[in-house]
């Protein structure tokens, strides 16, 4: 939501979809019930038809699990991937961290 537009209406309103390729997950340390954990998720990369992103989930200052994702962007789930549309890429653009 945070990009000004939610999955909600990329997948119901406008009928395209993101799916997740690629999943990444090394568990570094344990949790426990009753923990709180921060999740963060950075935008690292975006492709022609693809994002990646980076999640680190932390109790305090110690990072619990670090994962990576990689979506792609389709018109319908019955189609291939295609290239994100101006205005989806442009409010991405604006999350993109830097290396």
């Amino acid at each position: 939501k945070r990009v000004g537009i939610s999955f909600y209406d990329i997948h119901m309103v406008r009928g395209e979809v993101v799916p997740t390729v690629h999943a990444e997950v090394d568990f570094k340390a344990p949790s426990r019930l009753g923990e709180t954990l921060t999740l963060v998720l950075t935008l690292v990369k975006i492709g022609i038809s693809s994002i990646t992103f980076n999640i680190s989930v932390k109790h305090g200052d110690t990072v619990r699990v670090r994962a990576e994702l990689v979506l792609v962007y389709a018109k319908s789930a019955l189609e291939k991937s295609d290239g994100w549309p101006d205005d989806l890429r442009a409010a991405l653009s604006k999350q993109l961290i830097q290396n």
